[in-house]
């Protein structure tokens, strides 16, 4: 049972009976002590915060000045940076980024160009000044500049002429880019269509030719690197002859003609309707005038009544795979053709 001590709870009572007696001046003086306490410490944090900004930008003054030594940038340079900073939420802290962060580099670039339509020679140049170049063959890709050297390009001219080459060196300027000797090198000025290979997919970008150098010829750099095509191992219609037989026998090979084909994987008509799913078939067919490929795939799947057989390659090496793929990129470029039969290889197919 609760018992109440009448004493303690009279005194409790007059206290809050005197604590509301208080004059209002009293009231008002507790009440301006209040706000004042919390008013000091808004300022005190507001101060520090201030403090805490002004550092941030000392210390991004002096990162920038290191990345500007450390590049060498010239005032067009630093002019070019300052339009990039536009786009950063706290530019005066956020600017030493666009020289070594590639991605805060790659969002205002993009944002500039679409604003301001800048030259994209002139962000490439600064993009290889600064060492921005993909570190693998899967990373998104916004810039020739991000390109390396060894990467093969399929070359259309004007919409109409076919040719490839490989890029040698990349300069602030532009792509060097070798074709083969026995190729016509495009004219100074003629616009070209690009495309080349990576693990993530095929990608384009348009360009023109800057000057040529015997059989070298440099291609303006382009900031509209664009999709052609997602796939892992880019894959194209194209009606070609081939021949097919059962993987591993020593059964004559029968003549059909691709769907489709790229570096993993292809589309033939099925002959006869003889293959079914999961049978492992051999493809014997030609990449050039003078050169064949074998490859092993299996069927993953049977369309158009069986007529159209759908092939996964099986291990092949990366050299087949990349004449393949280059094969399959220069379209009809040249189109290969069986080299004419000897007379025993005659005999031997009678």
């Amino acid at each position: 049972m609760l018992v109440l001590d009448e004493d303690r709870l009279s005194q409790f009572l007059r206290n809050v009976s005197e604590g509301l007696a208080k004059s209002p001046l009293e009231v008002a003086l507790a009440l301006l002590f209040i706000i004042l306490f919390f008013a000091t410490l808004v300022f005190i944090y507001l101060l520090q915060k201030k403090k805490q900004h002004q550092r941030l930008i000392a210390n991004a003054k002096l990162k920038l000045k290191k990345y500007v030594e450390k590049y060498k940038l010239n005032p067009s340079e630093l002019a070019l940076i300052d339009r990039l900073a536009k786009y950063l939420k706290n530019p005066e802290i956020e600017k030493p980024l666009l020289l070594s962060n590639q991605v805060t580099f790659n969002y205002a670039a993009s944002k500039l160009l679409t604003d301001e339509g800048i030259p994209e020679s002139t962000l490439a140049a600064l993009r290889i000044k600064l060492g921005f170049a993909t570190k693998d063959n899967e990373s998104p890709i916004h810039s020739t500049g991000e390109l390396s050297p060894g990467i093969t390009f399929y070359i259309i001219q004007g919409g109409i002429r076919k040719f490839y080459g490989k890029l040698k060196q990349i300069t602030p300027q532009s792509l060097i880019v070798q074709i083969d000797k026995k190729t016509i090198p495009p004219g100074t000025g003629s616009s070209l269509k690009v495309f080349f290979q990576r693990k993530n997919g095929i990608f384009a970008f348009n360009s023109y030719v800057q000057k040529l150098e015997g059989n070298f010829i440099h291609i303006a750099h382009s900031e509209k690197i664009k999709t052609s095509q997602k796939r892992r191992y880019y894959r194209r219609k194209l009606s070609a002859p081939v021949l097919i037989r059962v993987a591993g026998s020593e059964e004559k090979p029968v003549k059909t003609i691709f769907v489709d084909l790229g570096g993993g994987g292809a589309s033939v008509i099925n002959p006869n309707k003889r293959f079914k799913l999961k049978d492992d078939v051999e493809l014997i067919f030609y990449v050039s005038r003078e050169e064949r490929v074998s490859v092993i795939g299996e069927v993953i799947r049977v369309s158009k009544n069986g007529d159209i057989i759908h092939l996964a390659f099986g291990p092949i090496r990366d050299s087949t795979r990349d004449k393949i793929i280059g094969y399959v990129l220069k379209g009809n470029i040249q189109k290969p053709q069986r080299p004419p039969l000897t007379v025993s290889q005659q005999k031997a197919n009678k």
